[in-house]
């Protein structure tokens, strides 16, 4: 079943773009800050402080986020 979430206080640093999800307990994730601007259509600079969502897919492996879209 997919679940879409909202993440928000997303930094950039060293290529590296880390974001939590809106709830307060979630952990941070971490994720190639390039390909993340890209998905989102956004200068990497562009990255702090930005609020999105994606879609969450449970995977053989895991789960997959995909479907990346500004807040």
């Amino acid at each position: 079943m997919a679940a879409r979430n909202t993440s928000f206080d997303a930094s950039a640093c060293g290529g590296i773009a880390e974001f939590r999800e809106a709830d307060a307990e979630s952990r941070v994730r971490r994720t190639d800050a390039a390909v993340l601007a890209l998905n989102l259509g956004v200068e990497e600079s562009g990255l702090p402080g930005l609020r999105f969502n994606y879609l969450v897919v449970p995977g053989e492996y895991g789960v997959i986020r995909s479907d990346f879209r500004l807040a």
